[in-house]
């Protein structure tokens, strides 16, 4: 041991002397595969070589070389803080000499990595600062094209060794308020990390400046130091991902992406002053729209660690900081949304993050988080209503009805994640003080509807593609119909605010929607048969739920609500209109009237007649259902009368030649299909005596539909 300290007290002497750097620096070489190695760089520079070597060694050998190993690091360190204030080497060119002579620390600690995981838990902080400092040194003042030259040429489980390097050096110098001044004050040779000169800045940073939140952040030279390191280290990332960007957007290169990520990631967790923050997000917002066709097409760890920590942010008292996680979050949901369709993946990743930070503790205090996610709904709203922002590549977006469709498709999910997190937030809240008071039913309430908050969040293997969240979104609305049907009593408030959703035009307008997009003449063929069939019955299931819905209404309401129930009709007779060119079967032995499927054995004539025979069951049972009416009806209710017979009418005389039987001897009066044995001129003569869409001259109410003598 007497003899280890020995040899680093001859080290102090042989690196005092003033000629030291001019006896390592050899000429200027370019840097070749065979020089990547620290046997290859220490023959240019075997003095510096020497002392590195030997610190690194006595990283590995555990209690025997504590003191050892204290006076190596901080051998090394007092050396690289002479350099830095040596007057002789202040030019940035000579700044990169005199790193490139100690740049063999980067390969040696690559290569000992592994052996220095006991080193990383039991060594004290003051020590782990006096290497990695070392490090910071070399990446701060290095010539960067020799740097980016050596890490192409390097193994690509070197180069994630190098990462992890990183990452380690971060950990290190993490920002600890509490102990700031002390952690300072017990490290005076570093200096150099802290000095009024300042590194050169990437020009992706050269626009920040400092803030009163800065310093209020960054308390004396504590603050500067946690700055200064990450923000070199971040620089360092951005280069590196600059490099391998084209090998990244492979999957052979999905490691290294992941590593990458994993890094920044891993900066995110850390306690960071606010205009470091300002520059890791931007960093995180680049490398995220970069990437999104490889962060998105795999299930990935990595991305709820980025949710869980970009939630995290956005409850924070600062507006500032808020905004910048809120705007991360949307842009998660955005490149998924562009990527995939539907941003699913990150549906789930932020829930189950959510639901991992209410657990830990960290939100105990939504007020903060709500502001976030009604940013979401904003920005989601500003998207839709403007636009020259498009959230799909052009040639992707084939048309503008379907681009239309796809940002309104965003929106509602936006909104609906929103809700879906607020309500996740609130009620995980309650339980948590409902606890205290033991209130166990209301506790299991509570319960109930977290886990209905639950129910719709998507599963993360399933890729949905825009048609499939279409018929999804159309099934949700017919289950909701079809809930409203089935309820017992009806319930009119419900069921009103369901078909003003629903049978609208002016609020509704998915349905249609949808139907321009994937159904439309040109549309179809970019999508499976199969999957647009799954579509149009969907859709006509959604017509034959509202259809109902109306008739059921229509059952329940006073005259005080005629209007509402004209509107609804209304509205719903213009939706049906415009979907009946696109929902109709391809099957020609199938047809559709008014969203019911019925089956035809005969040939394109008999689904004719088949679609006419069940029109005309519908006009006559309006036929019989107003002369029902007419007979429960007082005086005060004549009026409404008058308005059904006239509104009937009028459909009567629209359908009317659209529903003649073909069959000669067959023929149509007031929707009721009467037999003729005779010829053609019989049917002609039993046609006239029965004339469409005539009101009734006079005679009581039971006469409305009769034959005309």
């Amino acid at each position: 041991m007497e003899l280890s300290v020995l040899k680093f007290d001859f080290f102090k002497i042989l690196t005092d002397h003033e000629c030291f750097i001019p006896i390592n620096l050899p000429l200027p070489y370019e840097l070749q595969p065979a020089d990547i190695s620290f046997e290859a760089m220490s023959e240019k520079h075997p003095q510096s070589a020497m002392l590195i070597q030997e610190m690194v060694r006595s990283l590995s050998g555990g209690e025997t070389v504590k003191l050892a190993r204290a006076i190596a690091i901080c051998t090394l360190n007092m050396l690289l803080t002479k350099h830095d204030f040596d007057a002789r080497y202040q030019e940035p060119g000579q700044r990169a000499r005199v790193a490139l002579v100690y740049f063999p620390l980067v390969p040696l600690l690559l290569d000992a990595y592994g052996d220095m995981e006991p080193w990383h838990k039991e060594s004290p902080p003051i020590e782990k600062r006096g290497l990695y400092v070392s490090l910071l040194f070399v990446l701060r003042n290095i010539d960067r094209a020799f740097l980016r030259r050596w890490w192409r040429l390097e193994s690509v489980e070197r180069r994630h060794r190098f990462l992890d390097l990183l990452a380690a050096c971060a950990a290190t110098f993490e920002y600890d308020r509490a102990n700031a001044k002390g952690a300072i004050l017990q490290a005076p040779s570093f200096a150099f990390a802290t000095s009024e000169k300042k590194a050169p800045e990437s020009p992706r940073k050269s626009s920040l400046g400092d803030s009163d939140a800065d310093k209020s952040q960054e308390p004396g030279k504590e603050g500067k130091l946690n700055c200064c390191v990450m923000m070199l280290l971040l620089d360092v990332v951005e280069d590196f991902v600059e490099d391998f960007a084209p090998e990244m957007a492979t999957p052979d290169g999905t490691p290294t992406l992941e590593r990458v990520l994993a890094l920044l990631v891993n900066l995110l967790e850390r306690p960071q002053s606010l205009r470091f923050l300002e520059s890791l997000f931007a960093s995180l917002r680049a490398f995220l729209s970069r990437f999104r066709s490889r962060l998105f097409s795999e299930n990935s760890s990595v991305l709820y660690a980025l949710c869980r920590e970009v939630l995290r942010y956005a409850n924070t008292a600062s507006a500032h900081t808020r905004a910048l996680a809120t705007s991360l979050l949307f842009l998660l949901m955005l490149r998924n949304y562009e990527e995939m369709g539907q941003f699913g993946r990150i549906y789930t990743q932020a829930t189950t993050a959510l639901s991992q930070l209410i657990t830990e503790g960290a939100m105990s205090d939504d007020t903060y988080i709500r502001h976030a996610f009604n940013s979401l709904t904003e920005y989601a709203l500003f998207v839709y209503s403007t636009a020259t922002i498009a959230i799909i590549p052009a040639e992707r977006a084939r048309n503008e009805a379907r681009h239309c469709y796809l940002k309104a498709g965003f929106a509602r999910q936006v909104q609906e994640l929103s809700g879906t997190l607020t309500k996740i937030l609130r009620d995980t809240i309650e339980v948590t003080e409902l606890k205290q008071k033991a209130d166990s039913e209301m506790m299991a309430e509570l319960y109930f509807r977290i886990a209905q908050g639950y129910v719709h969040t998507p599963d993360l293997r399933e890729e949905l593609n825009p048609i499939e969240v279409s018929i999804e979104e159309i099934d949700k609305r017919v289950q909701a119909l079809v809930c409203e049907l089935e309820q017992k009593p009806p319930n009119i408030k419900t069921l009103q605010h369901v078909l003003q959703g629903s049978a609208l035009p002016q609020v509704n307008q998915g349905a249609t929607e949808i139907c321009e997009v994937f159904l439309a003449k040109g549309e179809g063929d970019k999508y499976s048969p199969a999957s647009l069939e799954r579509l149009r019955e969907s859709l006509r299931q959604f017509l034959k739920a509202c259809e109902r819905a109306i008739e059921l209404n229509r059952s329940l309401i006073g005259s005080e609500q005629l209007q509402f129930q004209k509107s609804i009709e209304e509205g719903f007779r213009d939706i049906k209109t415009q979907m009946a060119p696109h929902v109709q079967a391809r099957d020609p032995k199938r047809v559709m009237s008014f969203g019911i499927m019925q089956e035809s054995n005969g040939s394109d004539e008999d689904s004719d007649d088949s679609e006419s025979e069940y029109t005309i069951g519908f006009l006559k049972a309006c036929e019989r259902a107003i002369e029902l009416n007419r007979s429960l009806i007082g005086s005060e209710q004549l009026q409404f009368q008058k308005s059904i017979e006239e509104g009937f009418r009028d459909i009567k005389t629209q359908m009317a030649p659209h529903v003649q039987a073909r069959d000669p001897k067959r023929v149509m009066s007031f929707g009721i299909m009467q037999e003729s044995n005779g010829s053609d001129d019989d049917s002609d003569d039993s046609e006239s005596e029965y004339t469409i869409g005539s009101p009734p001259t006079s005679g009581p109410p039971s006469q409305i539909g009769s034959p005309r003598t």
